[in-house]
């Protein structure tokens, strides 16, 4: 299980945020490295705006289903850690992003890379929402913001994914790297991409595009 070190960036300070992985050129997000882990969580947008998770994204308005049941209270063990470690320069992390609550359980998008996993999302009982890859993969929390986009990278040398969630007026995720356009996998809030061979490389802008035609693009150009 590899949790998120919890540092929420803004799109200002993106780039300068990170865990224990290369620095990324300036103007960019992520870079990736041979470190195994999870990269920081990186909550783009205005950080005075935070958001409940249940007024963004609509997939906590359903009912949980039969497979979601199953694994709830796996889930949301798994995710125990990276929503309580701590704080980072007075963001509001690590203990008061609170318990992620087994009932609020829902699967945000099924079949991520050749591991098949799920990306599963919940909310906390304070505000935040936690992200897990299941069974076994990374884990992430933080507060979102009226943008909803909220993403983390299960780093490996083999591979890389990013996965994340993003608002309802959201239509479609693109990621940049190393100048190239990569469609991400979009499913009921939940985003994710598989970068096979992904060392060396840098994620470099995260664009949203919007159900009504516009499109918005993380950092801005």
């Amino acid at each position: 299980m590899r949790a998120a070190v919890l540092v929420a960036c803004c799109l200002f300070v993106a780039a300068g945020c990170g865990s224990d992985h290369s620095e990324p050129p300036p103007g960019s997000i992520l870079k990736f490295d041979a470190a195994k882990g999870t990269s920081s969580v990186f909550v783009l947008g205005d950080r005075s705006k935070r958001v409940l998770p249940e007024d963004i994204y609509r997939v906590f308005d359903r009912p949980q289903d039969a497979p979601e049941v199953l694994i709830a209270q796996r889930a949301s063990e798994a995710t125990e850690a990276a929503c309580g470690s701590g704080s980072v320069e007075k963001e509001q992390e690590g203990p008061s992003l609170g318990e992620p609550g087994a009932e609020t359980v829902r699967i945000a998008l099924r079949g991520v890379g050749v591991r098949h996993y799920d990306l599963v999302a919940m909310t906390t009982d304070n505000g935040a929402v936690a992200l897990s890859l299941d069974p076994n993969g990374s884990t992430a929390c933080g507060q979102p913001t009226v943008d909803g986009l909220l993403f983390a990278a299960e780093l490996r040398k083999r591979d890389a994914i990013v996965f994340g969630l993003v608002g309802e007026r959201v239509s479609a995720v693109d990621l940049v790297i190393d100048g190239m356009t990569r469609h991400a996998k979009l499913g009921e809030n939940g985003f994710a991409l598989e970068i096979p061979n992904p060392v060396g490389e840098t994620l470099d802008q995260v664009v949203l595009h919007k159900t009504d035609g516009s499109k918005t693009t993380f950092p801005a150009g």
